[in-house]
């Protein structure tokens, strides 16, 4: 198993190939994003990626203090597999850094056997108010 640390997300890959796909895809990414036009405002583009942000962060607060696990999350957000999760929430902790939150003081991954679980912390009612501004 390999790991990809991506904005304080670690992203689990089966093999150092995918590890590597992964850098690459997401270097391409942002290239292709300082180049490329806008295909819809600042503000519809946000509205649609803070409701899912927020979802996330509802289900891990509902899941109170057993945590969330990946899986579920997953499945809950409409995604195949937990891997899914990894973009989603390296996108989601650069919107509540840029609103001055650390995201390790709203969740928390951890290891619930095999799976990463996920654990609502102090400050997740916080971010959500902040998202949903």
């Amino acid at each position: 198993m390999y790991r990809v640390l991506l904005d304080g997300v670690s992203i689990e890959c089966d093999s150092m190939e995918e590890a590597k796909r992964l850098a690459r895809s997401i270097a391409n990414e942002e290239r292709a994003d300082a180049h490329a036009k806008p295909r819809a405002s600042a503000s519809q583009r946000g509205s649609g990626f803070d409701a899912r942000a927020a979802k996330l962060l509802r289900l891990v607060r509902e899941a109170g203090s057993n945590g969330l696990p990946g899986a579920k999350l997953a499945a809950a957000l409409g995604l195949e597999t937990p891997k899914g999760l990894g973009p989603i929430t390296a996108a989601m902790n650069r919107r509540l850094k840029a609103k001055k939150l650390e995201p390790s003081s709203v969740y928390e991954g951890k290891r619930i056997g095999k799976e990463r679980g996920w654990f609502a912390k102090e400050k997740i009612d916080e971010a959500l108010t902040l998202l949903a501004a």
